[in-house]
């Protein structure tokens, strides 16, 4: 199974599923949200090397949540405390 593959000083997703390991596809999605939610706090990566792991995941995350915030409907409000948080990933991006 991979998770991710390194080609010179850049990562990208790979889904790749061997069929030797004997999980379903939905279990194999589960296995990396379950490793993606403990990428980021994992503490023996050095910070610069898990952020360059994580930098895909993040940014799409981050326009999918800009994208819903633009589309009229439905409509979502974001709260007071959060707004300059939305403000910040519109100009900087994550």
């Amino acid at each position: 199974m991979k998770m991710f593959e390194r080609n010179g000083n850049a990562a990208g997703d790979v889904l790749y599923l061997d069929p030797e390991l004997g999980i379903s596809l939905y279990e194999y999605r589960e296995l990396l949200h379950v490793c993606g939610r403990y990428a980021a706090t994992y503490p023996t990566l050095d910070p610069a090397v898990r952020d360059d792991l994580l930098a895909p995941q993040r940014a799409y995350f981050a326009r999918e949540i800009l994208d819903r915030l633009d589309n009229e409907l439905p409509l979502v409000e974001v709260p007071p405390e959060y707004q300059d948080e939305v403000d910040e990933l519109r100009a900087n991006g994550w």
